[in-house]
Parts: structure tokens; sequence; C-alpha cells
């Protein structure tokens, strides 16, 4: 079983640290590491408007950032040498556990591994966009198509 928490502002520098390994490993041809202040306003801002955030394993090697309110699914990011072992699993069953049916995503459309773990869990494609930064192609995915964001 996959130990989960909430997260703390302890576990800002390790969580961090994984989500930059984790899309470093997924796409190279971003430097993660000059977003990663972008990360830390992000989770900042996230535990001042009480977003849901689960941190999984001791030490952290996964994180979920959840908006309950919307069904929002933020984050999910394992640790690279984590994969494959559950925890995302463990940190998706949470998020179904506290939003049932209506949890929706936005997923680069060039990260085939998310796609295929998001289709596994019952996600559906619902519409195409670009990423907030206009750099990206992506795909909405959603639990429950006729919730809206």
């Amino acid at each position: 079983m996959i130990p989960l928490r909430p997260f703390v502002t302890a576990d800002t520098d390790a969580v961090a640290e994984f989500w930059v390994r984790a899309w470093n490993t997924t796409m190279p041809q971003f430097d993660f590491q000059a977003r990663r202040p972008w990360l830390l306003e992000h989770l900042q801002k996230a535990c001042a408007e009480h977003a849901a955030i689960m941190v999984a394993g001791e030490p952290a090697s996964g994180l979920l950032m959840l908006w309950p309110v919307t069904g929002e699914l933020d984050q999910l990011a394992v640790d690279p040498p984590a994969w494959g072992t559950g925890v995302a699993e463990a940190l998706m069953g949470w998020a179904k556990a506290r939003c049932g049916d209506a949890l929706w995503l936005d997923v680069n459309q060039d990260n085939p591994r998310a796609v295929a773990f998001y289709s596994r869990h019952g996600f559906k494609i619902d519409t195409a966009g670009v990423n907030p930064g206009g750099l990206l192609p992506i795909w909405r995915m959603r639990l429950d198509a006729n919730r809206g964001p």
C-alpha cells in the first residue's frame, strides 16, 4: 500500500525536484528546471486557495493537485524511479474517491504515457486545445463529459 498524505510546505523542495525530473524525462526537449519557479508559485497559490494537494510515499515520490470544487486534476507527477510502482494509481484512486466521476484534466497530446494512463482510468478525450503557455497542443479529458470546469 502506497501511503498518501496532505502536502505540507516542508515537501516543497522534494516535490519540485521530482517534478522537474519527471518532466525532463517525459519531455526532454524543454528545460523544466527553468520552469521550477512556476511550480513553486503554483504550489503556493494552490495552498492559499485551498486546493487539495496530496503526496505519495515517504520520502515523497508523487504529487496530485486537485481543485475539488471544479473537479480539475491540475498536477499529477511521479518521480521516474517510482514509475510503475503504483504511486500514480494510488493518487488517482484518491482523486476519484474525492470527486467521483466529475474529474477533468488537460494533458499534452505529445505525452502518450499520460494519455494512456488517464484512458485506462476511464478518462475520455473531450476537446483539443493549446496549453496556457501556447506552446503545446493538449487534450481536455473527462470522466464525465457532461460536467464543465
